[in-house]
């Protein structure tokens, strides 16, 4: 249930926020879901460069899809408030409802597409037309599917990002003075380009979000990460979080103060 819209947003509000504060310009690049994840909590956000692989773009289209594989009809859906399908996803009115009140109206980022020609979920018609509407630049590769997973699309997805991405010549982008903070949703990664590419996990990037919120010990973010049951969303040990803390104190990604504990010993707070 914690990769639900509403579950989903606040934490991207948490990663928008450390990514604003740490960067003047920043890109994004999202998978699947994360296309429709990311243009419901960004849609007034203006990144310098987004990469779409395989989007999602109309929630409620899919829905539908989802509902006619398994012959279900919205009043049914209604009436039955949650019906699970052959092929691993529950339908549920609660979702329904959400997409039908929350379409793609708005996204003002230039922005590419790649989109496989067998892709069985996302729909051609609809990827072309997002891609009319918002001015967006669209590849379609042949023989590929919604998950680029074989050899071949691996290989085409890696060429499509290193000569959209990596080297920077959208037209509708301007020189570049200072560092581009990347980040991935839906790929649990955030790829920081001042650091020559180095990749921040999962785990990272929800204690970033949790000490920009709150400067706090790490045994306050081990209370903070239960609390919020961040593992229901994403692989995360809990145990894990101290020595986490410490590598990214070592890093240079975390700042600590030691605080007097009084009759406790002393702790530091990032």
């Amino acid at each position: 249930d914690s990769f639900d819209p509403w579950h989903v947003a606040p934490e991207l509000d948490l990663i928008i926020k450390y990514v604003k504060r740490h960067r003047k310009q920043h890109a994004l690049y999202a998978n699947s879901i994360g296309a429709w994840f990311s243009m419901l909590c960004f849609e007034h956000e203006k990144f310098e460069n987004c990469l779409f692989v395989s989007p999602v773009l109309d929630m409620k289209q899919l829905i539908l899809k989802m509902m006619s594989w398994s012959n279900v009809t919205e009043e049914q859906l209604c009436r039955e408030k949650i019906i699970p399908t052959s092929f691993g996803q529950t339908l549920t009115w609660e979702y329904w409802q959400y997409a039908v009140k929350h379409p793609i109206l708005k996204w003002n980022s230039p922005t590419r597409i790649l989109y496989g020609e067998h892709d069985n979920m996302i729909d051609y018609r609809v990827v072309e037309n997002f891609s009319k509407r918002f001015h967006c630049t669209m590849t379609v590769m042949t023989h590929g599917e919604h998950w680029f997973h074989t050899e071949q699309q691996k290989n085409f997805l890696g060429l499509w990002i290193s000569n959209n991405f990596q080297n920077r010549k959208a037209p509708q982008l301007e020189h570049r003075k200072s560092p581009l903070l990347t980040f991935a949703i839906n790929n649990s990664t955030i790829v920081d380009s001042k650091s020559r590419g180095a990749v921040m996990s999962s785990i990272d990037l929800v204690i970033l979000g949790i000490v920009l919120e709150k400067p706090q010990s790490a045994y306050d973010i081990q209370k903070d990460v239960e609390y919020h049951h961040f593992s229901r969303w994403t692989k995360i040990s809990v145990p894990s979080i101290y020595r986490k803390v410490l590598q990214m104190s070592e890093k240079g990604y975390l700042q600590s103060d030691i605080v007097k504990g009084g009759k406790f010993a002393d702790k530091a707070i990032y």
